[in-house]
Formats: structure tokens, C-alpha cells, sequence
């Protein structure tokens, strides 16, 4: 069967990209052909979620294995190793593919059609709108996730020992 997927991008709203492949493909061709239609930089990691019907994340299908688990019982589930049609059955079935883990920017894919056709490559079906930037690097995106006060108030003085995070004064003591 044939997946036709729509993915939209919430920071770019005239942003429209039509995307059909087979069920039998695994995750990671899902991504290859996103990645490749956006011309988005390969070696940039992204991941994809399955969500509720209110885009709410349930299940992570992940790129690579970071070994980052600390529940011996959960799953690691991979985007190679993951089957498309083994995780989505029916029309209007939703994913967010987080394409900049850093700024956690994502796209909003939904199963759009299913059709009873075979097809061997995927493909854009078409693709409209501004494509959001794979990476951003700007100052206020930075000061907004790292929030530099309050990780600078974290460290200040923690141990009532005297001593500032802003400066070295009184090492000397410690050593």
C-alpha cells in the first residue's frame, strides 16, 4: 500500500510538502526523503514521534541508539528497523519529525490517503511555501532555551561557601 503523508511547518505557514511512500518502507526512508525534498544537511539528527489526535508526543522513533535509556524495559525504537505501516493504520494518523533537536523545531506530518497501490521509490507528490531552515542559530533562540540567568543563579554560590560563580577569587583556599 501507498502512503500519501501531508507535512506542514508551524513557523512557516504557507509551508506544504506532499509526500507518498510505500508502508513497507521503514522510518528512516520517511526521513531520507524529507530530508532529501528540503534539502536538508544529512548529518543533522532528527527524530520522529507518533502522537494522539492532538499532536500530543507518545512513542520516540529515533535516529541512532544514543544509549542515553535509563529503564532497562524500555525499547529503544529506530528509524531503520521501524516499518511504517507496522506503527500507522488508518487515515489521519500523526507524526511531529523534530528535524532541529537543538531549538526542538519540528514539521506536522498526518496520513493524509492510503491507496492499494505498490510503489518502489518515495516521492514528492508536491511541495509549496517557504521551507523553515534546518538550523538556527540566533541569539534570542539561544537565550530563550538555555535561559544563561537562571543556569548563572543555579551555580552561584550553591555550597554558602563564599566563593562566586562570576570569578576565581579565594581557589587557592580550596586546593
Amino acid at each position: 500500500m501507498a502512503f500519501i503523508f501531508n507535512i506542514l511547518s508551524g513557523e512557516k505557514e504557507n509551508f506544504f510538502l506532499q509526500i507518498e511512500i510505500d508502508s513497507n518502507k521503514s522510518f528512516l526512508e520517511l526521513h531520507n526523503i524529507i530530508q532529501s525534498e528540503l534539502n536538508f544537511d544529512s548529518s543533522q539528527m532528527a527524530t520522529i514521534f507518533l502522537t494522539n489526535e492532538h499532536w500530543e508526543k507518545e512513542i520516540e522513533i529515533s535516529q541512532v541508539d544514543m544509549g542515553l535509556e535509563d529503564d532497562v524495559y524500555s525499547e529503544i525504537i529506530l528509524m531503520e528497523d521501524t516499518v511504517i505501516g507496522e506503527m500507522l493504520m488508518q487515515k489521519k494518523d500523526k507524526l511531529i519529525y523534530v528535524f532541529d533537536l537543538f531549538n526542538d523545531r519540528a514539521l506536522f506530518v498526518e496520513l493524509f490517503d492510503i491507496n492499494k497501490k505498490k510503489i518502489k521509490k518515495a516521492k514528492s507528490l508536491q511541495s509549496k511555501g517557504t521551507i523553515p531552515e534546518q538550523v538556527i542559530f540566533s541569539e534570542d533562540i539561544l537565550e530563550e532555551n538555555l535561559n544563561v540567568d537562571s543556569f548563572e543563579d543555579d551555580f552561584d554560590d550553591e555550597f554558602n561557601d563564599g566563593m562566586d560563580f562570576e570569578s576565581l577569587e579565594g581557589l587557592d583556599e580550596y586546593q
